[in-house]
Formats: C-alpha cells, sequence, structure tokens
C-alpha cells in the first residue's frame, strides 16, 4: 500500500512524530490532501540548529498563515549556532500570537533578550512546560515573571530564589536543575 492513501486518522498519528519543520518540507507541496492535512494537526516548533534559510521561510508561512500559529503546542528558540535568532522570532512575533502554546525553550538567551521576553511571558496562559537552556544570564528576571502556578514542568540552568514561593510552585511536577549544589538544593 502507499503512504498516500492511509486513512487521514492514521496520516495524522504519523504526522506527530515529526516536527513542524519537517512535516511541512516533507508533505507540504505533496498534493492538496497532504497539504491541508497538515494544516489540521498539533505542531511542534524547534528552531535549535536551524539554518537562517529555513527559519526564515517557516516564519513567512507563520506569518501569513495565523491558523499554523494556532496549531502550535510547542516552540523551541535557540541563539545557538544561529545569527540572533530569538530577538528576530520576537521582532517578527509575539506569544499571544500562539495562543495554544504549552511548551516554550530557550537556549542561550542573550542579555538583549530579557526585556523581550520579560514582556511577553506573562502572557503565555497555556504555558505548562518552560525549559530554560544553556545560559550564562541571570535569570531570576525571567523566571519571575512567568506564570508559575501553571508550570507543570521547569528546567534550569541553577536554582533560583523564587524557587522557594512554595504557593506558586503547588502545580510543579517535574523540576530539572542542570548546575546545582547540594546546599542549594536543602534551600528548596
Amino acid at each position: 500500500m502507499n503512504f498516500e492513501y492511509f486513512p487521514n486518522e492514521i496520516l495524522l498519528e504519523c504526522f506527530q512524530y515529526f516536527d513542524a519543520l519537517e512535516l511541512f518540507q516533507s508533505f507540504g507541496q505533496l498534493n492538496l490532501r497532504f497539504s491541508k492535512l497538515i494544516r489540521t494537526c498539533p505542531l511542534n516548533l524547534s528552531f535549535h540548529y536551524v539554518h537562517k534559510s529555513i527559519f526564515d521561510r517557516f516564519c513567512q508561512i507563520m506569518l501569513s498563515n495565523s491558523e499554523i500559529r494556532s496549531q502550535i503546542l510547542s516552540l523551541h528558540l535557540s541563539n545557538e549556532r544561529t545569527a540572533g535568532q530569538i530577538k528576530l522570532f520576537l521582532s517578527l512575533f509575539s506569544f499571544e500570537q500562539f495562543p495554544n502554546l504549552r511548551s516554550l525553550s530557550l537556549t542561550k538567551i542573550r542579555s538583549g533578550n530579557v526585556s523581550q521576553l520579560k514582556s511577553m511571558l506573562p502572557l503565555l496562559s497555556k504555558l505548562s512546560s518552560f525549559h530554560l537552556n544553556e545560559t550564562d544570564i541571570e535569570i531570576d528576571e525571567i523566571i519571575s515573571v512567568l506564570p508559575l502556578s501553571l508550570l507543570h514542568t521547569l528546567t534550569l540552568r541553577t536554582p533560583v530564589a523564587i524557587l522557594t514561593t512554595q504557593d506558586q510552585m503547588r502545580s510543579l511536577r517535574y523540576l530539572t536543575l542542570c548546575d546545582c549544589r547540594m546546599s542549594a538544593l536543602y534551600h528548596l
């Protein structure tokens, strides 16, 4: 049996295993049925290690189609090996334009990204998972504006003082600290 003849339900199930970029590159131009189908399924979008031309092309797709933005459940932005990708993304979009965003990962944020992030992070009303990876900046400012009471999963490089506020952290189920001394862990 040819892949194109599978029923939509099976295709949608298969599509869940693809990143949004892979999905659009592989199936977006295949035929009209696939093009419409991928515009109806939940998307996980990772711009980590993505070449600028691919980043630009997919951002143009999202700018021209607000429905795609509403399909995105998880988003990974990275400044690692990119030319200021986070700043560029935040100049094109507000997190408010991703109404179903549940998971956000940020890698190698720079000090120039902090003010933009501080104004946008509180708007994420459905955020349940936040990952801050490989950053050398002070993260207290960013963590202080997160909707902590909604988070189930939090990944940070080091513990921050705000984590000691138990009322805000009641919903947290998973906390990953990449670099933590026993004395800091004791205070949590």
